[in-house]
């Protein structure tokens, strides 16, 4: 015995397929826009890109000599570090170093998280007054002779502060 469906029972049976298709078109649709805007968004910034992504407020006291003998070291970056009146001083210290001396230049990474505590304990010891009334080239002697004390394989002739910023 086999029953004949009528002809509205097989319509109402194929409504909700029907329904479900334009759900997984429209779900197709909307993950392919997405898609589409992320591979733009990828080529964009490839291809668009700004060389300084990062805004910020600097002084420069002086430009880094360029040579090519010698490169600038500028991996310890730009350090926030508070002073003994808990003033914030913005610091950025690069410095010129040989490009052929394969094993200073090994050494200078390894002792990035030396000179940056170095930098934090030379600043915790003053107020910021302190810091205002010292010339600004005697900090660089002081901080350069720090910087030697943890240096083995050569020692770092100059420093340079591309920021130096006393934040009231």
């Amino acid at each position: 015995m086999e029953k004949d469906i009528p002809e509205e029972q097989a319509a109402d049976t194929e409504k909700p397929s029907r329904v479900l298709k334009y759900v997984y078109t429209g779900l197709f649709v909307l993950v392919l826009v997405f898609v589409l805007i992320f591979l733009i968004s990828l080529v964009w910034s490839i291809f668009f890109r700004k060389d300084n992504p990062e805004a910020s407020i600097s002084t420069v006291t002086e430009a880094p000599p360029s040579s090519a003998a010698e490169n600038i070291f500028s991996n310890i970056g730009r350090q926030r570090l508070v002073t003994a009146d808990s003033k914030t001083v913005i610091l950025t210290v690069s410095f010129p170093y040989s490009a052929e001396d394969k094993a200073f230049t090994e050494e200078l990474v390894s002792r990035i998280p030396g000179f940056r505590s170095l930098a934090v304990e030379y600043f915790l010891r003053m107020s910021a007054d302190e810091i205002r009334a010292i010339d600004e080239e005697r900090i660089k002697e002081n901080l350069l002779e720090e910087f030697n004390s943890i240096l083995r394989l050569g020692k770092i002739e100059i420093l340079y502060f591309t920021d130096y910023l006393i934040i009231d």
